[in-house]
């Protein structure tokens, strides 16, 4: 090409108007992009305005070095561009980075880098970098990073042709991934936000009174000035008429005493009336009751 162009529409131009068949080929693929993501979306690459860029750098640093990676190593007439991948998409839903559970409204967006050695699509691969730092709220870690530049060298990514065109099925399997990957960090945080829901509310209840094994209630705040009477059951202490409790001589075990009782049940509503004592009411063994007929 003879001069770097300042637009889309000026590099379509300059690959038209070569005589290589390729060079059309690529201006061709580069309309069909902008037909896809919309001609806005699809811009000239201009390093010194990324590197200028105001976004704060990612955390633990996991893309030191990426800016340079973009303008290292290039070989002389690779052609280079910028699209932005909008409505990024999870399980069937727009990412809302506000609000997991919905759709989103504004859909998060991530751009890519575009590389197009000369000898694309005859006998070389694009390239493909991710040069958004953010990802939402969440900082792109170096896996990502480096799963967007090996989409057309790894096993199970893009499989690339010789002689054919494949920047679009390379930007939306990226597209894919990034998804994915919100749709984790999304996860984890969703999941953090129960833990924490559950331990606040395990601590409310270890905040509520402790019942000690005479009955006795002990005040948290300590604002009663002690221990005060529990009452252990409100309802009335009389046992109705044809409710018989049979209780058992008492078994001492290792100065331990236990005592069997009985009690015939015709009613579930008779329930109630075996925990009026404060012997059955609170025991040290289980309750067991059988049905016959």
């Amino acid at each position: 090409m003879t001069s770097t162009p300042d637009t889309i529409a000026d590099l379509i131009d300059q690959l038209t108007a070569d005589p290589d068949p390729t060079r059309e080929a690529i201006a061709l693929e580069l309309g069909v992009l902008q037909s896809i993501y919309g001609e806005e979306a699809v811009t000239i690459w201009k390093p010194s305005s990324r590197a200028s860029s105001k976004s704060p750098p990612p955390d633990r640093g996991a893309l030191a070095g990426s800016q340079s990676l973009s303008t290292k190593n290039t070989e002389p007439g690779t052609i280079r561009y910028e699209v932005t991948l909008r409505a990024l998409t999870h399980a069937g839903l727009s990412i809302d980075t506000d609000d997991p559970a919905h759709p989103s409204p504004h859909p998060v967006s991530v751009h890519i880098l575009v590389s197009l050695p000369p000898s694309y699509p005859t006998s070389a691969p694009p390239q493909l970098q991710l040069l958004s730092r953010y990802i939402g709220p969440y900082g792109v870690d170096a896996p990502l990073f480096g799963t967007v530049l090996r989409t057309y060298i790894s096993r199970g990514a893009v499989e690339w042709t010789p002689g054919a065109e494949c920047v679009f099925d390379g930007l939306e399997w990226v597209k894919e991934r990034c998804a994915e990957w919100m749709g984790e960090r999304l996860s984890e945080r969703v999941a953090g936000e129960i833990m924490r829901e559950d331990e606040r509310g395990r601590g409310h209840e270890g905040e509520g009174q402790r019942q000690n094994g005479d009955g006795e209630v002990r005040d948290p705040a300590g604002k009663s000035g002690g221990m005060v009477r529990a009452m252990i059951d409100a309802t009335p202490a009389e046992m109705p008429p044809g409710i018989t409790i049979v209780e058992a001589e008492p078994i001492l075990d290792r100065k331990s005493s236990f005592v069997g009782r009985a009690c015939r049940v015709t009613d579930p509503s008779q329930h109630d009336y075996h925990f009026l004592g404060r012997p059955v009411a609170s025991p040290m063994s289980g309750v067991i009751v059988y049905a016959s007929s």
